[in-house]
Parts: C-alpha cells; sequence; structure tokens
C-alpha cells in the first residue's frame, strides 16, 4: 500500500508548491520518528500513525480495503523576537500558522488523488505510472489542531486525516 501513500504525498506536495512554490514540503516518516533531529521550520512533514482493514461491510480477503491515519505536521518559531530570547508573543506565529493551514487545506480539495505505482529506471529516475484500469484513494476533511510551547514561544501545528484506499491484489 506504499503506492496510496507515496501517490497521496506528491499529488499534495504539487498542490501546496503550486500556492506556495516558497513552501518546503519535507518527507513522509512514520510518527514514531518523529521528530527528526534537525526540524526545517514552517516546512510540511507528513506522520503516517496506523493502517487499518475496512471491516465486513466493505471486506475482501483478496483485495482488502485500508483506512491509514495519516498526520501532517509543522513547527513555526516566529520571527519578531531578538536571537537568543524566548517568549510566548511572537505577532507573526498566527500569520503564520493560518497560512499554512489554508495552503494545506487548498491543496487537499478535492480530497481525492489517482493511485499511481512508482518505478526506477537504471539511472535512478522515479516515475509515477497510472494503473490500467486506474485506481484512486480519498481521504477525509482534514482536521486541524496547534500546540504551544509556553517557553520557548513554538507553535507545533498538526492536520489529521484518514486515506483509504484498495490494496494490490492478493495472489497464491
Amino acid at each position: 500500500m506504499i503506492e496510496a501513500i507515496d501517490s497521496f504525498f506528491k499529488t499534495t506536495k504539487n498542490r501546496i508548491l503550486s500556492i506556495n512554490s516558497n513552501r518546503k514540503v519535507i518527507g513522509v516518516m512514520t510518527a514514531l520518528d518523529w521528530p527528526p533531529q534537525t526540524v526545517q521550520m514552517e516546512s510540511f512533514y507528513l506522520l503516517t500513525l496506523a493502517e487499518t482493514p475496512v471491516r465486513k461491510e466493505a471486506w475482501s480477503p483478496s483485495n482488502p480495503i485500508m483506512t491509514f491515519t495519516l498526520q501532517w505536521v509543522w513547527m513555526i518559531a516566529g520571527t519578531d523576537l531578538q536571537p537568543g530570547l524566548k517568549g510566548r508573543n511572537r505577532g507573526d506565529r498566527y500569520r503564520t500558522a493560518f497560512a499554512m493551514k489554508d495552503e494545506l487545506r487548498k491543496a487537499l480539495y478535492p480530497q481525492f488523488c489517482e493511485k499511481k505505482y512508482i518505478t526506477t529506471d537504471s539511472n535512478g529516475t522515479v516515475s509515477f505510472n497510472s494503473f490500467d484500469p486506474p485506481d484512486y484513494i480519498r481521504w477525509t476533511p482534514p482536521e486541524f489542531r496547534d500546540r504551544s510551547d509556553r517557553d520557548s514561544g513554538l507553535i507545533y501545528g498538526l492536520c489529521a486525516l484518514t486515506l483509504t484506499a484498495v490494496t494490490s491484489e492478493i495472489s497464491t
């Protein structure tokens, strides 16, 4: 099911960059690996939290439908304090936080994309290829939350959603 996560990430990243070409979209990692040793401020990271089969109503042993719990996360420090100072009142934090949420909300529309598989050639060139017939993945509306560290003034933003996709056929 890596195809579903990769397709979702690539599609959303491309849409974010079409909205704000200066925004950094770093990559995908498991939630257990968050945070990395060096976090790039005001950059999006995609975390995978869980993978669950859809129950009896739409379940098939050979082609299970799976849901993936995902979170987009980011950190914001703000810029209106002098270097070396700590503080909560960084006036531009909330503007940056709302701009990032807006970029992500727009990039996640219309809540579906084509699922593609990845190939690499002998030169290491990566290609995304359509399935035949085409296959699609969809996701829930985004839910946004913010947390703030009182001492440092950092904002930790997150956007939670659930992605749904049919797995590749399991054959004997």
